[in-house]
């Protein structure tokens, strides 16, 4: 998927964002993530400025979206989407009661081991 600038100016090239664009490429080429790697993500596509299930790094926006399932948690008292690789992600990205995890959207590959 595209990875997009969503600034006037970002900081150099997409290539020198170091982890978020390694595991852009990974789940491109169709690699699966590492658990560690998986935490990384989850923990890289909380930023506020660009849209759910996207990492903002120095100006660029690596879209994860196209491989990454839909997802909606009952999350305390609210019910959130998160695009995740799976549930265990989600179980270990968010700290509280979790009631019900529903998946909406299923992605055309499988991203984790």
């Amino acid at each position: 998927m595209p990875i997009y600038p969503f600034v006037k100016t970002p900081k150099g090239n997409p290539e020198d964002c170091g982890l978020s664009f390694t595991l852009h490429q990974k789940l491109e080429a169709g690699e699966r993530l590492t658990e560690d790697e998986t935490v990384i993500l989850m923990n890289d596509m909380m930023g506020g400025s660009v849209p759910k299930g996207c990492i903002a790094r120095a100006g660029w926006c690596f879209d994860l979206r196209y491989f990454l399932n839909l997802y909606w948690v009952q999350w305390y008292d609210s019910i959130i989407s998160v695009y995740a690789p799976n549930k265990k992600a989600i179980r270990k990205h968010l700290h509280g009661r979790i009631w019900r995890i529903v998946l909406v959207e299923k992605r055309r590959i499988r991203a984790h081991k």
